[in-house]
């Protein structure tokens, strides 16, 4: 006797092997999103305190990863189920995990109770949530404050405005009071999330206040906290004294004679330019630190503040671009930044360089981004990759004689990826073709982008072809369209791919004739292309075969069936032996009826 998936999951969620204790606790997914709810309450929730109480702190977590889709599901299904299940399995099943002794347990009971929380009427947040997590933070015990602290941080937005204006922030402000620094520094480190969802005002009486009294604290703990969290609140201030008066501690921030208070407000300065709002002057001590970051002794070995400053440098840009000299005052910075010799620097710089163009305009793109653009595409493989994926948008920000140019370009890019090894940058550059299309003069299309497009089409690794077998219509649409004469030529380049001795390039003919008949008029393709495909229904390799079948039964329109010659191919298909393909016919509703036989 077959066992139901819920039963499956009950006998082996218990197994000793733990992978497939993983595993099996995973497929409850799988149950609840086919919406099996009485199995599932009956089956699987039982279980639920027993994953949660594994020995291995991989199940444990893989088991509350689980419990929004059961919540979801409940839910779904009536409130009152839900709220049921929340109260009398969730709750007491979260005091258990919240205290874990493994952080990234704790880390999946907070999100697991945040998601079923989610679920909760706004009327009803006061109730249960605001409730539950009251327990932690008027607990006497500093573990219990932390994790109240943590709970405030992530189930800010869901516990709403209100609730957390008329009773969440007083709680919060006692815990940044709390005698002990670990107790206010997260009370602090939540101060972000939840002055999102308030009022400005409330935001600069009591947050604001708040953090300018813990940033002169004797503890570097609580400072830290202080510096990391400054970025976020900053968001949420209107008043221009406010801003002077964060800016005055900022720089009380930076000049601590901790060191860890030191990085951690390096490390968030250029997130903080970026949020500063736009009517205000930023201020000159700000700006003169971020670009002295590239230049940084770091105490570090990983090149933290090169990599902080090269991470926001668009965001940086961009909240500096309203002065007129804004380049001149970046662009020694960027230029040191792009010849770092820490290459995560310049792979982050290649990632954004698109941005950076936007920002600077046309002619300073032109000038100063493309060439560490050719920098950049002669450097290691994942900075190139940075470029590449990016390589389309980077063109619009161009004038478009440089379009132009760096469109010619594309054919030595992909010359120079040749090695196997490198398919996914050739992935990237297929990737980037329907753009350019977009963004070039049909005549360039014709010139430069259809030569690299069939260069693609004829790679030897498979998910390349197919990317670039997608982009068929769009290329030779355009090429057609500047040159009706020589864009067809490629047309009939495509149809030769069927009579290769190659199995997979007669492949990349099937793959290409859904691109092929928005390309041809019916005439034509009934013409040239549907007796090929009739063709190759008798090929002697059965991968190609197996891809007319896919061709035919993939087709939702009956009318495409029908111009692909659908009748034809069964007909040629009467006498397959191969077992993949009579399986796919014989379970298709299309061809269920004709190929299903005893012995399937």
């Amino acid at each position: 006797m077959t066992l139901s998936n819920e039963d499956r999951i009950r006998k082996y969620a218990f197994s000793d092997i733990l992978v497939q204790r993983y595993c099996f606790i995973k497929d409850i997914k799988d149950c609840c999103e086919k919406g099996q709810f009485q199995s599932v309450k009956d089956t699987i929730v039982p279980i639920l305190g027993d994953l949660v109480a594994d020995r291995d702190n991989c199940i444990r977590c893989v088991a509350l990863n689980q419990f929004e889709c059961i919540a979801k599901l409940f839910f779904d299904y009536s409130y009152e189920e839900g709220i049921d299940l929340t109260q009398n399995v969730f709750f007491p099943l979260f005091k258990q995990t919240l205290m874990d002794i493994t952080e990234s347990v704790q880390k999946a009971a907070i999100d697991a109770f945040v998601a079923c929380c989610s679920h909760i009427h706004r009327d009803d947040q006061g109730k249960y949530t605001y409730l539950f997590i009251l327990q932690y933070v008027q607990h006497p015990e500093k573990e219990y404050k932390i994790i109240g602290c943590k709970l405030f941080r992530s189930a800010a937005r869901v516990l709403g405005s209100e609730i957390m204006s008329e009773f969440g922030v007083s709680e919060l402000l006692l815990l940044s009071k709390d005698p002990l620094c670990q107790v206010r520094k997260h009370a602090i480190l939540a101060f972000g999330a939840v002055s999102s969802i308030l009022d400005v005002q409330q935001v600069e009486e009591d947050i604001f206040n708040a953090l300018l009294l813990n940033a002169r604290s004797p503890s570097w703990v609580v400072k830290r906290a202080c510096a990391i969290v400054i970025p976020e609140v900053f968001c949420n201030v209107r008043s221009h004294k406010t801003f002077l008066t964060i800016t005055k501690t900022i720089g009380e921030l930076f000049r601590d004679d901790n060191t860890w208070v030191k990085q951690a407000m390096l490390q968030t300065l250029g997130h903080l330019i970026a949020v500063i709002p736009s009517h205000f002057n930023i201020n000159d001590d700000v700006k003169t630190r971020y670009m002295q970051l590239g230049n940084a002794k770091d105490d570090l070995p990983s090149n933290l503040y090169s990599r902080c400053c090269a991470f926001y440098f668009p965001a940086v840009l961009r909240a500096l671009s309203s002065c007129d000299s804004f380049w001149n005052d970046m662009s020694d910075l960027y230029g040191r930044l792009s010849h770092h010799t820490d290459p995560i620097v310049r792979r982050s710089l290649a990632h954004s360089l698109h941005e950076v163009a936007r920002i600077v305009g046309p002619k300073l793109a032109q000038k100063f981004l493309v060439p560490v653009q050719t920098h950049f595409l002669e450097d290691r493989e994942d900075v190139r990759t940075g470029v590449l994926s990016h390589f389309a948008d980077f063109c619009e920000a161009l004038p478009e004689e440089e379009r132009v140019r760096q469109a010619e370009s594309v054919a030595h890019i992909v010359e120079s990826l040749r090695e196997t090894r490198q398919w996914r940058m050739r992935v990237e550059v297929v990737r980037q073709l329907p753009k350019l299309v977009g963004i070039l003069p049909k005549a360039v299309v014709l010139e430069a982008v259809a030569p690299v497009f069939l260069t693609l089409l004829n790679d030897p690794v498979e998910i390349v072809r197919r990317e670039t077998a997608a982009c068929t219509f769009v290329v030779l649409n355009a090429a057609m369209e500047a040159n009706a004469k020589r864009g067809v030529v490629y047309v009939f380049q495509i149809i030769l791919f069927a009579k290769s001795p190659k199995y997979n390039t007669r492949e990349m003919f099937l793959l290409c004739c859904p691109q092929l008949k928005r390309l041809l008029s019916s005439h034509s393709f009934k013409k040239m292309i549907r007796p090929i495909i009739v063709m190759l229904a008798h090929d002697r390799v059965a991968c190609v075969r197996e891809c007319v079948v896919d061709l035919i039964l993939d087709e939702p329109d009956k009318k495409t069936r029908q111009l692909y010659g659908m009748k034809a191919v069964l007909k040629a298909l009467e006498s397959e032996t191969d077992a993949e393909i009579v399986a796919k016919l014989a379970k298709h509703p299309l061809t269920r009826e004709r190929w299903q036989g005893p012995e399937l």
